[in-house]
């Protein structure tokens, strides 16, 4: 079982040039994912795909989306797959299998359902409580100004971090930290975040 996420970057002609978020999404995917080809691939000018353990693929997912949201107007749309993979190549685009069938499949249907991020597995309950969850989720993120996005990419990659820790490395007072925190609407995306990964771990490693 894998996941794989399936994105492009949204408004990326509005930037002065690509390099502008090519270089962090890079960066991003070689500390997170690694370096090798067979795990991620950026390509088509703005387009991604990214092999992930399910149940880490909307932490990934949402770090990815709050990383571009630091960068000028930057968006992107993303498919979270989930399933087998039945061939592995040499790049992840020579690979196929359950999951990316499910990714590159919801992928087209985003933008036609003015939607940002969706998920397709093999349990149907599954996917319908969780992209009603991501259409609430996707409300809060529209609403994300710069300063939330910087905030949220910090704490979703370390959910451990302190308030007061996050307020010295950001430079700001404890109480700006915390309204900081409130307006992104952290708390509740973090237990989303848990959510989802217990319960996907639970479907696909039945006790």
């Amino acid at each position: 079982m894998i996941g794989i996420i399936t994105g492009d970057i949204v408004d990326s002609r509005s930037q002065a040039g690509p390099e502008s978020w090519l270089i962090p999404l890079k960066k991003y995917l070689k500390e997170t994912i690694g370096p090798d080809p067979g795990k991620w691939e950026v390509y088509r000018g703005d387009s991604f795909q990214i092999m992930v353990p399910p149940h880490q693929s909307l932490r990934i997912a949402l770090e990815i989306k709050s990383l571009l949201m630091t960068i000028g107007k930057l968006d992107a749309r993303m498919a979270i797959g989930m399933g087998t993979m039945t061939y592995t190549g040499s790049s992840i685009s020579e690979s196929t299998g359950e999951a990316f069938h499910h990714s590159g499949e919801s992928f087209e249907m985003l933008k036609t359902m003015k939607r940002d991020l969706i998920v397709k597995s093999p349990w149907v309950d599954f996917d319908e409580e969780f992209n009603l969850l991501l259409r609430f989720l996707q409300i809060v993120t529209d609403s994300w100004t710069n300063v939330s996005a910087k905030t949220a990419v910090l704490v979703l990659q370390k959910p451990d971090v302190q308030q007061s820790d996050l307020a010295e490395q950001l430079g700001i007072s404890q109480p700006s930290i915390s309204a900081r925190y409130n307006r992104a609407h952290l708390s509740e995306i973090l237990s989303l975040i848990k959510y989802f990964e217990k319960r996907v771990t639970q479907l696909y490693s039945p006790a």
